[in-house]
């Protein structure tokens, strides 16, 4: 009896227990690792399954790879440039003041409106700068060469809070009109010319044809906008420069302050500055932005435009790869429904898929990490100098982290919807039609779908694209007004304490000129502020009888200046050598100027006034293309200009605008270049050992600097667009090389009922040009988008121009048709009895 009873309780037991191996599993997996060795498991097949398809494999890796590595080179920049903290301490509690009026932000401010902030912005520690460094001759310890100089006033350093490794900055004494003349070096001048001289604190050194007073050496790790190598006082003021909005100001939040009173206070002052300047009811208003956003404000429209760009060529990458996976799943059918059949579950199946999908995104991301590498330095070869970056711009850990994000984020738009449809099918019907359905069902409206939005994409993008090189264009064909064959140009710096007169200027001028023209094969040479495809003076002027202020560029010119560049005149004559000092004030003003402002009388013999006396306009010349600083012309067009000669300028005219520009000798010679540079730079030796050329260049050379920002812009994005087409081309081929061999069958039979190799072609390439129509409609509605956003970066083009929105469909069209075409062309070898002998 008792051994009946142990014999009818064990299995009792074991019911009451359950199974023991499920048991010992279960126990297993609470103390180990399951969920690691699932994906172990899961990659082991996911790396089987990419190595039988290595074209799809290698597709799909080198479409992310493109994708994710121009997102990482182009971050690498936007990081560095308007999202790393700048490097000072306590970044998040310094802003710059800035004014908006009718033509946006303005980042620069008078003389009166430093006073205003300085005196009353008990909320904010404030410091003024100049608006750029300049380039000023250096000599010391033995060494003459160009620094990059900066203009800062007291507490410039404070503000930014970085004290300097040796001696310290300057005092309110010293950021006076009167102040002894003290200078603080880069880290960088320390070490290169005074060869690390711990003792260099109060040594002199000469600067701009001064002495000065070394009281400071800034650390290593110090810079600022414009990699400024020197500092010296500012000595801000409300007269000269000060009259005009030519200062920047930086400001720290004192400790206790917030930002919302910090605003109210400046914007309070604002008002105050709007009263003073007569401006009742005018758009203007001082307020404060970060002073990162105040440094980068120039090139922050242009950045977000080519981020949102690579973005839209990541977004297509993984559209296309998702229309691939959809396409392949069903090729794949037989093996899912398998799967799931013997017990594999639809969850089993969904973590395979996406697993597959994950380590696609990990090896595109690697290798994007490659090409990211890659397209940044080319990236710094040709934008650093045009963009002026003084930032560190490096694939560092936070550019790396934002790659991985990108890889796992590409992973979910291109592995999950393939992954869940591939899910969806029936089992028994997976198991009976092998691999000649679609996954998910016979419906291949997912991947059309997918297909007319990257093709919609890429449409935006050329359109975009399209709109910047024709603007580019536009800005390169500009007749250019005068004879730039044979012209050589060289620019000399006269921030300098022994050029301060009008006498002193001209009295270099001139001997300089007469040495250059005796060299062999000059034909002329004269000297200019300004040059064509530069930036000139701009300066205000009133017409006679009225109270209205007008702004124009000026620039002054040696009595040659049009005949070196071959400039016709038009009405009047061209300056003489008795246009001098004691002589009667006289002007040229350009075509533009004279249509403008003289629309119905020749302008030649009228005065205009600009300061105490009339000038008299004496002629009028052809229009030469420069910069724009004012009134929206576009960043290169033709400005109203006026010309004065050089002998007429005054001792506060030459003592303030060489602050800013540098003049340049213009010769027109026959000799080659090398040749002439030597002659030149001996020529200026011998009257000026101190004040060698900075810099040679040909009138291209200035065109192209003049343009480089547009080119950059035109360039960056076209490639972009480009590589979207690429990438749309290669979804519609795709499509249509899977309906090819998905269809063969129905195709077989179609021609072997009598069906031409014209119709089967016609009925599988139709669907690619469908998509491709489609897409183009709502990609120009896209591009409506697009312009809006790039409107401020158009010129001499229309935004709506038609050429460019009928250009893009047609030119997508034709591609969409030969992408189609090419896996179509197979359908020409289908043998109808092989098709049907083979199914």
């Amino acid at each position: 009896m008792e051994m009946a009873a142990e014999e009818q309780s064990e299995p009792a037991a074991r019911r009451a227990f359950g199974n023991v191996l499920r048991m010992k599993e279960g126990s297993r997996e609470m103390w180990t690792f399951q969920w690691l060795e699932n994906l172990g498991r899961d990659l082991r097949y996911a790396g089987r399954v990419l190595r039988k398809s290595p074209g799809f494999t290698a597709i799909a890796i080198a479409t992310l790879a493109l994708g994710i590595g121009a997102n990482t080179a182009v971050f690498s920049v936007i990081d560095a440039v308007l999202l790393r903290p700048l490097p000072y301490p306590q970044p998040e509690r310094l802003s710059s003041v800035v004014t908006y009026g009718n033509g946006g932000m303005d980042n620069s401010e008078d003389g009166r409106t430093w006073e205003l902030l300085q005196d009353h912005a008990s909320y904010l520690d404030c410091a003024v700068f100049s608006d750029g460094p300049a380039d000023v001759n250096f000599a010391a310890y033995g060494q003459v060469r160009y620094v990059r100089q900066q203009r800062v006033g007291a507490g410039f350093f404070r503000v930014l809070g970085v004290q300097p490794l040796y001696g310290r900055e300057f005092t309110q004494a010293e950021d006076s009109a009167a102040g002894p003349a003290v200078a603080v070096l880069s880290y960088g001048v320390w070490k290169s010319v005074l060869k690390g001289d711990e003792s260099v604190i109060d040594h002199k050194v000469v600067l701009r044809g001064e002495t000065y007073i070394v009281v400071g050496v800034m650390p290593a790790s110090f810079s600022t906008a414009g990699r400024a190598e020197v500092w010296i006082p500012l000595r801000p003021s409300t007269i000269g420069e000060g009259e005009g909005p030519n200062y920047g100001i930086v400001a720290r939040l004192r400790p206790g302050a917030t930002w919302t009173q910090a605003e109210t206070q400046v914007r309070s002052l604002g008002e105050i500055r709007r009263k003073e300047m007569s401006l009742p009811g005018a758009d203007f208003r001082l307020s404060l932005v970060s002073f990162q956003r105040g440094l980068n404000d120039e090139i922050r429209l242009p950045l977000l435009i080519l981020w949102i760009a690579v973005g839209t060529v990541l977004l297509i990458a993984c559209v296309n790869i998702a229309s691939l996976l959809v396409a392949r799943a069903g090729a794949r059918r037989r093996e899912m429904a398998t799967r799931m059949a013997l017990g594999g579950g639809r969850a089993v199946v969904f973590r395979q898929l996406l697993t597959e999908s994950l380590l696609l995104a990990a090896l595109g991301g690697a290798a994007g990490v490659v090409f990211g590498y890659l397209g940044l330095r080319a990236l710094q070869f040709v934008a650093f100098e045009t963009l002026n970056l003084w930032q560190t711009v490096e694939l560092d850990g936070r550019v790396l982290l934002v790659t991985s994000a990108l890889a796992l984020t590409s992973c979910m738009l291109f592995g999950l919807y393939p992954a869940w449809q591939s899910t969806r099918i029936d089992i028994r019907a997976g198991l009976a039609e092998g691999g000649r359905a679609v996954a998910g069902g016979r419906s291949r409206w997912p991947r059309y779908i997918l297909v007319a939005a990257e093709v919609a994409l890429s449409v935006a993008s050329l359109i975009g694209a399209g709109l910047l090189l024709r603007s580019f264009l536009y800005l390169r064909d500009l007749r250019p007004g005068f004879d730039a064959n044979g012209v050589v140009t060289a620019a000399v710096s006269l921030q300098d304490a022994r050029y301060q007169t009008r006498a002193q200027v001209n009295r270099l001028f001139d001997k300089s000129l007469e040495l250059i023209r005796e060299l062999p094969g000059v034909e002329t040479a004269a000297v200019s502020l300004a040059l064509p495809y530069q930036r000139a003076l701009n300066n205000g002027f009133r017409l006679p009888g009225s109270q209205d202020f007008h702004m124009t560029s000026m620039s002054y010119v040696t009595p040659e200046y049009f005949r070196v560049l071959r400039i016709p005149v038009l009405s009047g004559r061209a300056f003489t050598n008795a246009d001098g000092a004691q002589s009667a004030r006289v002007a040229i003003v350009n075509e533009v100027f004279a249509k403008k402002f003289f629309p119905r009388k020749n302008p030649v013999g009228s005065d205009i006034l600009a300061g105490r006396d009339p000038i008299e306009i004496v002629g009028v010349v052809g229009n030469v293309p420069v910069k724009e600083r004012f009134g929206g012309f576009g960043p290169l067009s033709f400005l109203p200009q006026v010309f004065i000669p050089a002998a007429q300028i005054s001792d506060g005219f030459v003592q303030v605008v060489h602050v800013w520009f540098s003049p340049s000798w213009i010769v027109r010679t026959s000799a080659p270049p090398p040749a002439l540079m030597a002659g030149m730079q001996s020529a200026m030796k011998s009257v000026e050992p101190l004040l060698p050329f900075s810099s040679f260049r040909g009138i291209a050379d200035l065109k192209s600097s003049a343009l480089g920002g547009s080119r950059l812009e035109a360039s960056l994005m076209g490639t972009m667009a480009l590589l979207a087409l690429l990438l749309a081309a290669i979804g519609i081929y795709g499509l249509i090389a899977h309906s090819v061999a998905e269809r063969t069958r129905e195709l077989g039979i179609r021609m072997a009922m009598g069906a031409t190799t014209g119709q089967a072609v016609s009925l599988v390439t139709l669907p690619g040009l469908m998509l491709a129509a489609i897409g183009c409609a709502f990609g120009c509605m896209l591009g409506w988008g697009v312009v809006r956003l790039m409107r401020h970066l158009i010129w001499g083009v229309s935004p709506t121009d038609p050429w460019t929105f009928a250009g893009v469909p047609c030119l997508f069209l034709l591609v969409a048709a030969i992408a189609s075409m090419l896996p179509a062309w197979r359908i020409t070898r289908l043998n109808p009895a092989s098709t049907l002998r083979n199914e």
